[in-house]
């Protein structure tokens, strides 16, 4: 099991080399917020959301490095969170794992601040899905009735 993980991370880790975005895949530190207008928050808006391309195709980035990753990213990444989350109580539950745990929390964020459609799209799916077999068997995975 480890070595499938692994070995997916270490594939993703080599062809997009996403540690060096250290701007990207860090949090942004705390600030302190004053409030705006609305017409202030309108005005500095800027989101990820599709802008890179990433809904499928490479869209403006053909050709680009960053054009291929964005459809191997927009390929692979539903498949590898669904992986991922059959695993995620083995991977949290030993110490021996911390090293790959990090190495994923690290893809997701990568993912999550680079390919901004992609990871909304599968965590969006991923709410649907849950909701819907909630609502199928009318128990929640703690076994509480709804």
């Amino acid at each position: 099991m480890y070595c499938e993980l692994r070995k997916a991370e270490a594939f993703i880790h080599d062809s997009f080399a996403y540690c060096f975005s250290f701007s990207l895949s860090l949090p942004a530190p705390r600030r302190k917020y004053t409030t705006k207008s609305a017409a202030d928050l309108s005005a500095g808006y800027e989101s990820n959301f599709g802008m890179e391309g990433d809904e499928g195709c490479a869209g403006g980035l053909v050709g680009t490095a960053r054009g291929v990753e964005s459809v191997v990213i927009a390929v692979i990444y539903r498949r590898l969170v669904a992986r991922l989350m059959e695993r995620l109580a083995w991977l949290k539950g030993s110490q021996d794992n911390a090293d790959l745990y990090t190495d994923v929390r690290s893809l997701m964020n990568y993912v999550k601040n680079a390919h901004g459609g992609v990871f909304r799209r599968v965590v969006l799916g991923a709410l649907i899905e849950s909701a819907q077999k909630i609502v199928k068997t009318g128990r929640v995975d703690d076994g509480a009735l709804l």
